[in-house]
């Protein structure tokens, strides 16, 4: 045989065994899990096993955990529900007392906030006076004071339109009352006493 016909001839016979062992390396679907199968109930089976399980035990972990934060998160829910819902009932009781009292201004104050938080259990009464105790007190000293001033200013006048006793007539009235300016300090205090007490004092007695 010539050389160039040795040599074509040694040509085709590698490209047959070229295409021979590509078609031996293609393997079919049903092969691989075959082969596949054969591994994992073979030599590999306890490893195949615990992967699965692993990846189970995880997959489990991952879903209740999620469950568990979903169930935490609608009883936090349902507690700030109840909680507000307690401090607008306290707020509507308040202000039978404080008809200007806002439960919604209130809740701007940081101190309020922190009094009235779910954790505290103080209700809306004691934080508003523990926030605005001063200011109350003020108000009401104020208010007591005009309430006297009043009281003062009413006994006067029904004092000084009372009929003039022991038979006096025609003559020039007479000035039997008490001088508030001229009051000492004792004195002073002795009928904001009375006063206080409920008495109603009209100015024309004496010590």
């Amino acid at each position: 045989m010539e050389p160039l016909e040795l040599q074509r001839a040694a040509q085709e016979g590698a490209e047959a065994g070229g295409k021979e062992d590509a078609e031996e390396r293609i393997v079919s679907p049903e092969d691989r899990q075959a082969d596949f199968q054969a591994l994992i109930n073979g030599p590999f089976r306890q490893e195949f096993e615990e992967a699965v399980n692993a990846r189970v035990r995880e997959e489990l972990k991952r879903v209740r955990e999620a469950e568990a934060d979903r169930e935490g998160e609608t009883r936090k829910e349902a507690a700030l529900r109840r909680h507000f819902a307690r401090l607008r009932k306290e707020a509507e009781e308040l202000k039978k007392t404080f008809p200007d009292f806002d439960l919604a201004r209130e809740m701007t104050n940081p101190a309020f906030v922190r009094l009235t938080a779910p954790e505290t259990g103080v209700s809306v009464k004691d934080a508003f006076y523990a926030v605005h105790g001063e200011d109350i007190q003020r108000e009401s000293m104020r208010y007591a004071a005009l309430q006297a001033c009043r009281r003062i200013a009413a006994s006067v006048q029904a004092g000084a339109s009372r009929p003039v006793e022991n038979g006096i007539q025609g003559s020039a009235p007479v000035a039997i009352g008490i001088d508030i300016r001229g009051m000492s300090k004792k004195q002073r205090e002795e009928y904001r006493r009375r006063i206080h007490n409920g008495e109603i004092v009209n100015f024309r007695d004496r010590y």
